[in-house]
């Protein structure tokens, strides 16, 4: 059975609309024409359309293990948070999530960016750079057009970096020695990662900017070991999964960037309550990019067999789509955990940090870096509408 065709019960498909929209956030159906452009991104539920033929896998057994995760309806707790809830629109209408996006300063900065990427030789990072750019706005929102800019440009630096370094000690040991001063060869990277956070510390102390540049850093350390398993081809033998995967992602990096949202968040105001959520941040953003980064995986082949939940099927002897459920379970309970961190007395707070989370799954879904088009036809990529 194909993926398309496992979706029979599923009888909505999603698309992605763009309109503007008054003060109560209600949809005018029309373009806002000004110096600030605001958009709101939606979920529009419509009638599923059925399509033949596989997912792009060529990996048969890395096909079935996707397909089964969707037939058994493991998304649809996932899909539900973001007001997708299959088989009950008025739910969906009721509970959608809407994010909002600047327009202008999103061309703004995707250009200024792939420019300053494209003068150091790091080019054809286009799509990169708006996905990232986007996935920025929507999460962790500012007023501030020179910290959003600062944001973008270091979400970006970290994203690319996380791919460049996967699999390659050179560039993971490049980015520690520019974190901590060690002698090497002069590097391109090294330079733009000290000038991104040399504009993002004109909007933070230095002891937060250390923070943050400790957990931009960190994953360098996990992708070294990473690249080593994958290198000596003891991958599926050797232990140590769960501390790579502990290690690599950014999450603390991540989530500590919400700090910038609103005094709220403030880590050096708010240090007790940034540890006692920060366990189940990293749950979180981790157990979501494990779910919603499965399909982009088993096309790719060796990035799924390298994956922790199938790694996690092969070790305990457990079916994937029982290791893909309890993941998505997870996710959800440290997302309810942050929420009650945050009790509606908070409000500002409490919207920021429920903002961030949907945002990022909603993010996920829709981002072409994630493929999922491929197995809900009916999906509107955000960089589609967003150009």
């Amino acid at each position: 059975m194909n993926i398309a065709m496992a979706l029979e019960s599923y009888p909505f498909k999603l698309s992605v609309i763009a309109c503007k929209t008054s003060g109560s956030g209600e949809c005018l159906g029309v373009p806002e024409v000004g110096r600030l452009r605001h958009w709101t991104v939606g979920v529009k539920m419509i009638a599923l359309e059925r399509t033949p033929g596989p997912v792009e896998s060529k990996n048969e057994g890395y096909r079935n293990l996707v397909e089964t995760a969707v037939q058994e309806h493991c998304l649809q707790k996932l899909l539900q948070l973001i007001g997708v809830a299959p088989g009950n629109p008025a739910c969906s209408e009721a509970h959608r999530y809407v994010p909002r996006v600047d327009q202008a300063q999103l061309e703004l900065e995707v250009a200024t960016i792939q420019a300053e990427m494209n003068a150091r030789g790091f080019v054809g990072k286009g799509q990169l750079v708006h996905s990232v750019v986007l996935m920025r706005a929507i999460m962790v929102p500012t007023d501030n057009r020179l910290l959003s800019m600062a944001l973008s440009r270091i979400w970006v630096l970290g994203t690319y970096c996380d791919d460049i370094c996967e699999y390659s000690r050179e560039n993971s040991y490049c980015l520690l020695k520019s974190a901590f001063k060690v002698a090497q060869p002069a590097s391109l990277l090294a330079d733009y990662c000290d000038f991104a956070f040399s504009e993002l510390a004109r909007f933070c102390d230095a002891g937060v900017l250390a923070v943050l540049r400790f957990y931009f850093h960190q994953p360098a350390v996990g992708s070294l070991f990473e690249a080593e398993l994958q290198n000596t081809g003891m991958q599926y033998v050797a232990g140590g999964a769960e501390y790579i995967r502990a290690m690599t992602g950014f999450c603390e990096f991540w989530f500590l960037s919400l700090q910038f949202s609103d005094e709220s968040l403030n880590f050096e105001r708010n240090k007790l309550f940034w540890l006692e959520i920060m366990e189940a941040g990293i749950a979180y953003l981790l157990t979501m990019n494990d779910v919603l980064s499965a399909y982009k995986e088993a096309v790719a082949e060796i990035e799924f067999a390298n994956s922790v939940l199938y790694k996690r099927s092969m070790k305990h002897k457990v079916p994937y789509v029982k290791v893909f459920q309890q993941a998505v379970d997870e996710g959800l309970d440290a997302y309810d955990f942050i929420l009650s961190a945050a009790p509606p007395e908070e409000p500002v707070r409490r919207s920021l940090l429920e903002n961030y989370m949907k945002g990022y799954f909603y993010w996920h879904l829709y981002s072409a870096r994630y493929r999922w088009k491929d197995v809900f036809p009916g999906l509107t990529y955000l960089e589609e509408g967003f150009r």
